[in-house]
């Protein structure tokens, strides 16, 4: 395939989006902003960021990256799970939110002190890790990610207010 052959970030993820509607698990799916979208199925809601590369999957494809924000990972609503598009229907891998951010993929910062973050799509750890996510029913089946980071700051909150309120009660104030 081509340069020219290869469709445009906005053509492979509308191509993409039109198929996710298609599917029989799928309900309702709805742009957020720019690359997040929301998905509602039928076991419940996620969001879903959409990231391309032209020459993911492709042999003779130059090196290159997925990119992503963390701020926008930390305040999108959970689950979340990143979908790398590359040009064709069989280049789709789905990642949760969790497990790319642990130690399991080698994520680095765009630039220093960016809040950027990219994957290297040609690094043999990364590319090997992204072919254990071929499955595109992880979006589906929704399963409640290892950290909240819509409740993890109101939960350190309350349990400050229970230590604070337990310590007032101890000491007989």
């Amino acid at each position: 395939m081509s340069n020219s052959d290869k469709p445009s970030p906005q053509e492979r993820k509308t191509a993409f989006i039109k198929n996710l509607k298609y599917r029989t698990e799928i309900q309702d799916v709805v742009k957020v902003r720019g690359s997040e979208w929301k998905v509602n199925t039928n076991v419940g809601e996620c969001t879903i960021y959409l990231h391309y590369y032209k020459w993911f999957r492709e042999p003779e494809g130059p090196p290159g990256y997925f990119q992503g924000s963390w701020e926008k990972t930390k305040s999108a609503n959970q689950p979340l799970y990143h979908v790398f598009l590359g040009p064709s229907d069989q280049s789709v891998r789905v990642v949760p939110n969790n497990v790319l951010m642990s130690p399991k993929f080698d994520l680095i910062l765009d630039h220093a002190g960016g809040d950027k973050w990219r994957l290297n799509v040609n690094s043999s750890s990364n590319n090997t890790r992204l072919e254990d996510y071929t499955d595109l029913s992880l979006i589906t089946r929704i399963e409640k990610p290892e950290v909240d980071y819509q409740n993890e700051r109101g939960e350190e909150l309350q349990n400050l207010a229970k230590d604070i309120l337990d310590s007032e009660t101890d000491d007989g104030t």
